[in-house]
């Protein structure tokens, strides 16, 4: 999963200095990943018996903000550039036998 948040290159923001007073420039990209598994396993058997269960969960993500090569900015405030990834999981796995 990627997320992407851009100012491309050679781009002018407010050229020529014509920029309100206190107007920020800001570039935000943002992810939230979420995951909630549930995993089970039950055996039984007269002479002996076996079980297992495994839970496997990979969250592999790109989070990105930026300002392109060349690109012009003028502002009354501040320029902001931020990237952020949020990740939640729950896992819960139950194994028995007998």
């Amino acid at each position: 999963m990627k997320t992407l948040a851009t100012i491309g290159q050679n781009v002018s923001i407010n050229p020529d200095n014509m920029r309100p007073a206190g107007q920020d420039v800001v570039v935000t990209a943002r992810d939230s990943t979420g995951i909630v598994t549930f995993d089970g396993a039950a055996a039984g058997g007269l002479l002996g018996g076996l079980t297992g269960s495994i839970d496997v969960g990979v969250i592999t993500s790109t989070v990105t903000a930026a300002i392109g090569d060349g690109t012009s900015i003028n502002a009354g405030g501040n320029v902001l550039v931020e990237a952020l990834a949020n990740k939640a999981v729950s896992s819960t796995v139950i194994s028995g036998s007998a």
